[in-house]
């Protein structure tokens, strides 16, 4: 039986309090304004998926000035990095991908490897995966097959509602879209949440009943109305995948969207937690433990 587990961390968000009154609101704008979150990191290239080059070119983007990231920081598989160039306080680095054989390649810049410049001096957010495949000049790319599966992923995550109200509704709460890359071959995945903890450790926000996941390219879980709602802090129910966003991208590529609702009373301040994604094929569902 496969079965793919990965742990990740949530950055952190901003709670407001519960009020309909603007000038309160207003008066919070420290709170509704605050970064929620470390520089986003994003990975481009200008080769081909499919390339029988000796080095891939890429460029790591960062949203802000950065320290401390370096040609060790950035994760590869079946390949080592090279002519690596950027300095103190930049925001965009170069460098190249050797590969060390023939397949595939891929390239990721891990979160918290490299800090803001900024007074908050808090650590990157992971990058999204590029993944090329490694093949001779000799060969025909008409005739290359991409991989079937890839390892489970955490590619991105958009911030759809970073600020909420403790009002008690997923409507006013917290909203990301977690966009993931699934090995083909496990077509059921979950999701858990450790409890949402405030940044001095005074506050907490449970997860059980206060989150709920749903994606489109499930068929039981695509939607606010079918979400599946987590009743403590192991793994939920599955989602049963059907669909993929890019099928020309190797692995099954799925959004998933994570919403978070505010109980009343909570402290206003900032939060974050730690979670988990696991995925199996469905037939192992009934077999694999929480």
């Amino acid at each position: 039986m496969n079965s793919t587990s990965v742990q990740f961390r949530i950055f952190a968000a901003w709670v407001l309090a519960a009020t309909a009154v603007v000038g309160l609101l207003m008066s919070m704008a420290p709170f509704a304004f605050a970064a929620t979150g470390g520089p986003t990191v994003t990975l481009t290239t200008t080769s081909p998926t499919t390339t029988s080059s000796s080095s891939i070119p890429v460029t790591a983007t960062f949203s802000q000035a950065i320290n401390g990231f370096t040609a060790s920081d950035v994760a590869t598989h079946n390949a080592t990095v090279s002519n690596f160039v950027g300095g103190a306080s930049s925001t965009m680095f170069t460098f190249s991908v050797i590969p060390d054989a023939l397949g595939t390649t891929t390239v990721q810049v891990p979160a918290d490897v490299a800090s803001s410049t900024m007074a908050s001096s808090t650590g990157n957010q992971t990058s999204n995966i590029l993944t090329f495949m490694s093949i001779s000049a000799s060969t025909s790319t008409a005739t290359t097959t991409p991989p079937t599966s890839t390892p489970l992923a955490l590619n991105s995550v958009t911030a759809v509602k970073a600020n909420a109200t403790a009002d008690n509704t997923f409507a006013n709460g917290w909203e990301w879209t977690l966009h993931f890359t699934v090995p083909t071959t496990e077509n059921a995945f979950r999701m858990k949440f450790s409890d949402f903890m405030s940044i001095n450790g005074s506050s907490s926000i449970p997860a059980a009943s206060n989150i709920r996941i749903f994606s489109p390219q499930s068929s039981n879980a695509t939607a606010e109305s079918s979400a599946i709602t987590e009743t403590d802090n192991k793994y939920s129910d599955w989602l049963m995948l059907t669909g993929d966003t890019v099928s020309s991208t190797a692995g099954r590529q799925i959004d998933l969207t994570v919403q978070v609702r505010i109980p009343t009373g909570t402290t206003p301040t900032t939060y974050s937690t730690n979670f988990g994604a696991q995925s199996v094929p469905q037939s192992a569902t009934s077999t694999t433990p929480r």
